[in-house]
């Protein structure tokens, strides 16, 4: 049932952290409202990721990165971004 735009799924180690994310009674399961809330916030990712992917590349730079972060309520400080880029480029 879960899947990133254009109808790709997720990895099944995504799903599971997804799941443990949102699984409010910690029964490994997530029920209807849980769902919502999951639904929801993978909804406000993806509208932060599109209104920071200015070129419609589907790639967001890591100024960029900083930016939607910081609106979707992070804050991060140039260290940590320093660590994360270094991880995941």
């Amino acid at each position: 049932a879960l899947s990133k735009g254009g109808w790709q799924p997720f990895a099944l180690r995504t799903v599971v952290l997804l799941i443990n994310m949102f699984d409010a009674d910690r029964s490994g399961t997530i029920g209807y409202r849980e769902f919502e809330q999951l639904l929801g916030s993978l909804t406000r990712w993806k509208e932060a990721f599109v209104r920071f992917d200015t070129d419609r590349s589907g790639t967001i730079g890591w100024s960029e990165l900083a930016k939607a972060l910081a609106t979707m309520g992070y804050s991060l400080n140039e260290r940590t971004l320093d660590a994360l880029a270094r991880v995941y480029q």
